[in-house]
């Protein structure tokens, strides 16, 4: 579904969606997803079996980041492509230290604005 424009109400479908339960891979590249559509995830989120999320170039931004790390039903990630999305130091704190994220062998935060915090955040340091 990469560079359509399902937008917040679209991209809250597909997350609310029984019919999905047993996806592992959604890519939603530049869809114009924001805060708001984020925030479904970590209400009511139907994606237990989702193992790669591909989010690049939307605007999830800090908060963004914050619900899809919070959110239990995305436990299973072993894959999170953030790449362009406004996340700043604060938004890669919150995934480096969510107990949910503890499974990802690739996380993508290219052309984001990230410092050193995020670094060290990352490294654990």
């Amino acid at each position: 579904m990469r560079v359509n424009k399902i937008g917040d109400d679209g991209f809250r479908a597909l997350v609310l969606s029984h019919n999905l339960m047993h996806l592992r891979d959604l890519r939603v590249d530049m869809n114009k997803i924001t805060e708001a559509g984020a925030l479904q995830l970590s209400h009511q989120c139907n994606l237990p079996s989702l193992t790669k999320l591909k989010v690049r170039s939307n605007e999830f931004a800090e908060n963004g980041a914050q619900f899809v790390a919070t959110t239990h039903a995305l436990r299973n990630l072993t894959h999170l492509n953030f790449n362009r999305n406004g996340i700043r130091d604060k938004g890669v704190r919150y995934i480096a230290e969510s107990t949910y994220m503890k499974n990802l062998l690739d996380l993508y935060l290219d052309d984001n604005e990230l410092g050193p915090e995020a670094v060290f955040k990352l490294s654990g340091s």
